[in-house]
């Protein structure tokens, strides 16, 4: 409750507001596709979940390097 009530609303404002980018990155299977922060594109497929990867370390590997691709390519 404490990230929905106070931690997420100002970071979303900023991703509205001052162009923050919100990284969504999908450890377990969740409501990702319902949520306040389904506008914006996920690091992994909320049907590839790092939870439902466990036994492949490779594909864990790549969705780690696809999360810092990402980060480096916006600074």
């Amino acid at each position: 409750d404490f990230i929905a009530n106070d931690e997420l609303p100002p970071i979303l404002r900023k991703a509205v507001i001052g162009g923050t980018r919100v990284l969504p990155l999908i450890v377990a299977p969740c409501a990702f596709e319902v949520s306040e922060i389904s506008d914006s594109q996920a690091i992994n497929s909320p049907d590839r979940t790092l939870a439902d990867l466990t036994n492949d370390d490779a594909a864990i590997e790549r969705v780690y390097l696809e999360l810092v691709q990402t980060i480096q390519g916006l600074l």
